[in-house]
């Protein structure tokens, strides 16, 4: 359950919990489809940087292809209102909206 770059990451994090490496583990992760610890780490890190934009996003998506629509919602229209012109945020945000048939809204966001 681990790749060469996951391992080496994992590796940086451990010595450095503080670093905001903690985006691309959890990015590695996704990619990998091992959501549970995408999950974790992505919060984890957030924790420890409540404000890091990107970071929130990746944790959106990830609740997102999980299937987390509401959770995913709460975390992207976060970054929407810190960081309005987000281009990954509004699209995800985008997308959400279209599932859930609020075609306005879904409209306004891909727009930007």
């Amino acid at each position: 359950m681990s790749t060469p770059a996951i391992d080496k990451l994992l590796k940086k994090l451990e010595k450095e919990p503080n670093s905001l490496i903690f985006l691309q583990l959890a990015e590695e992760y996704r990619k990998e489809s091992y959501y549970d610890d995408a999950l974790f780490i992505c919060s984890e890190g957030l924790r420890r940087h409540p404000n890091y934009w990107s970071a929130r996003v990746a944790l959106g998506r990830i609740h997102k292809e999980m299937g987390h629509s509401d959770l995913a919602r709460e975390e992207l229209e976060k970054v929407i209102q810190a960081v309005p012109d987000n281009l990954l945020a509004n699209k995800l945000l985008g997308d959400i909206y279209m599932g859930l048939e609020m075609d306005e809204d879904a409209l306004k966001r891909y727009k930007l």
